[in-house]
């Protein structure tokens, strides 16, 4: 995710995106927050959100709805984590949708 983040930040418009609101951010005094790939949300998803029954548990306070990932899918989507059910899918880059930093 970290590497991801910073590739997103050097394209074009990557001044404004999600990875640099994350890359920004700062909670106390801590650095280096990134987005996280599709990879990492997926595991949090399977091991502290999933209630076992592929349900979101609250653990964590991940909203059902999707998150960004920093994976691309293609040139104009990418990757994310829906946190209702587990399920990953393909979005446009240009989209609104939640993030969380890590």
């Amino acid at each position: 995710g970290s590497a991801n983040t910073d590739a997103i930040i050097l394209q074009n418009g990557g001044a404004s995106s999600a990875a640099q609101i994350c890359r920004d951010y700062r909670a106390s005094e801590e650095g280096d927050w990134f987005l996280p790939s599709k990879d990492e949300l997926d595991l949090i998803w399977d091991n502290l959100v999933n209630d076992g029954k592929g349900s979101n548990n609250g653990v964590g306070g991940f909203a059902g709805y999707g998150y960004w990932s920093s994976s691309e899918y293609s040139s104009s989507s990418t990757w994310y984590q829906f946190f209702l059910n587990g399920v990953q899918y393909d979005g446009a880059k240009y989209s609104d949708t939640r993030v969380r930093a890590f």
